[in-house]
Order: C-alpha cells, then structure tokens, then sequence
C-alpha cells in the first residue's frame, strides 16, 4: 500500500509584496531549518487544497488569507522519513 503526500504552497501577495518565511529550528519536521521558503505544507487526509493552504497559512504566520487562481500544479514524489 502506498501513503500519498499532498502539499500545497503559496505567494502572499501584500501591496504588491511577497511573503517569505525562515524555517525555525523549533519544528519537528523541519528539514530546511534556517533556510527561506513560500508559506504551506501537507494537506490533511479529507482536507481540500484550499482548505489545508489557508490552515498552513494560519499556522505558520497567523495570517487570514483568500485563495486566488492556481498558477502551477505539478506532481512530486519525495521520499520523506525512507518512505514513499
């Protein structure tokens, strides 16, 4: 049986700003510890990809925000913690 990983991320887009973030060393899963990225993360089994954007979003800066039109979707297969 397979796990399927789904991720989501996102440009907030602030009078024509973008938002990056700096990984903290305190989260557990972190991989990319002191390394800048866009907000996201996993979405949630039975969670939409918006809904789990918006919660990542929240989690991650304490921000409410409105999801606009995708721009990319892509597929990726990354072996996280020797699975796949």
């Amino acid at each position: 049986m397979y796990k399927i990983f789904a991720a989501c991320k996102a440009f907030v887009n602030y009078n024509g700003k973008i938002l990056i973030l700096r990984e903290s060393g305190k989260y557990e899963d972190g991989t990319n510890v002191g390394r800048y990225d866009i907000p996201g993360g996993r979405v949630q089994p039975g969670e939409s990809f918006d809904q789990g954007l918006i919660r990542e979003i929240k989690e991650e800066t304490g921000l409410d925000v409105e999801i606009g039109r995708p721009f990319a979707v892509v597929e990726w297969r990354p072996v996280v913690r020797d699975e796949q």
